[in-house]
């Protein structure tokens, strides 16, 4: 991967969490105290950042440095994308137990048609 490539991966990755976190970009500024724009040009990948920023940068984040070099999910979008496949999951299996129930009363319904017909 090339040096550009990784800055616009990381900054992405900046943006990503700050977004996820709720931190607008210029509290983040704020916080690191540095200008909005410096945060733009970061998250832009279009500065090289020192090891030493990056540590205060997941300090403020609160959350780990490895999520801003590799992109791990946060533990908050995980459990969101846990919760929005298990809400999916039951919407399916809801789906099924109607259709069981319906097909549960047609096999009684021909049942009792049957029935009046042998008799």
């Amino acid at each position: 991967m090339k040096r550009q490539q990784i800055l616009i991966l990381v900054g992405a990755n900046i943006q990503t969490i700050r977004k996820e976190k709720g931190i607008k970009g210029e509290t983040l500024a704020k916080q690191l105290g540095i200008s909005k724009v410096a945060i733009s040009q970061m998250e832009a990948g279009l500065v090289d950042l020192k090891i030493s920023t990056l540590c205060i940068i997941s300090e403020v984040l609160n959350t780990p440095l490895t999520s801003l070099l590799v992109g791990e999910k946060t533990l908050e979008s995980e459990f969101e994308d846990f919760r929005f496949k298990t809400e999916q999951h039951l919407r399916t299996i809801n789906h099924l137990v109607c259709r069981l129930e319906f097909m549960a009363e047609q096999i009684e319904y021909m049942k009792t048609v049957n029935q009046k017909t042998l008799y």
